[in-house]
């Protein structure tokens, strides 16, 4: 932890907590991680406003990722990645509501696809949205990763989408559970930010940002 991050998480929730309110202030003072987390992705969450959600941002990340701003990851690992295969077997792990997991779904090529995601409230929103798709090759499962057990050699591919900066103990749950239920050939899929520490521009741009207008 840098010397900035006490000051800007107390910022950030002063921030949410104008966009959702006081239970979750409240919540963010929990002793139960999983208590803690499970209110970061609840109800409130799911309805506010994010900054990957701008157009411009998605057609950046599009160019970046697949060469084309028309082009989202989906859509490349679809039409380029995984042309024709077929019976595929894919894990999303801290998928939310699902929304990649019920995109890819719609191909003929997975057999089956399970999402798994800690917020109940989040899975419940997945199991309805599948359910108006008529998409029966999917299946959703509320835990906590850490608790999942999975048959070796299992599944064909593996998805984190802005999920793995949640999770604890990353090098442990790649290297023991993801890599045991992963097939040798399977792809490993993360679609994570990497820039700086969690979502903080770097110092010299902060101060920068700060100079008087003239």
């Amino acid at each position: 932890m840098n010397e900035n991050d006490s000051g800007d998480d107390i910022l950030d929730i002063i921030f949410k907590g104008r966009q959702k309110r006081a239970r979750f202030i409240f919540s963010k003072f929990s002793f139960s991680q999983v208590s803690r987390t499970k209110s970061a992705f609840n109800e409130t969450a799911v309805h506010s406003s994010n900054w990957w959600d701008i157009p411009y941002v998605q057609k950046r990340w599009n160019k970046l990722i697949c060469g084309k701003e028309t082009l989202n990851y989906e859509e490349y690992l679809m039409q380029i990645v995984l042309r024709g295969e077929q019976n595929l077997k894919l894990l999303s792990l801290g998928s939310g509501t699902c929304s990649h997991g019920l995109s890819i779904a719609e191909y003929e090529n997975f057999e089956k696809i399970t999402c798994v995601d800690i917020s109940d409230f989040r899975i419940t929103l997945a199991k309805k949205n599948a359910r108006e798709k008529n998409l029966n090759n999917i299946e959703f499962i509320c835990s906590d990763v850490k608790d999942l057990h999975f048959l070796e050699n299992q599944f064909d591919i593996v998805l984190f989408n802005s999920a793995l900066h949640h999770l604890r103990d990353v090098e442990s749950l790649l290297a023991n559970q993801v890599s045991t239920c992963l097939k040798d050939s399977g792809l490993l899929i993360i679609k994570e930010y990497v820039g700086p520490n969690r979502l903080q521009f770097p110092v010299i741009q902060i101060k920068k940002s700060m100079r008087p207008f003239r």
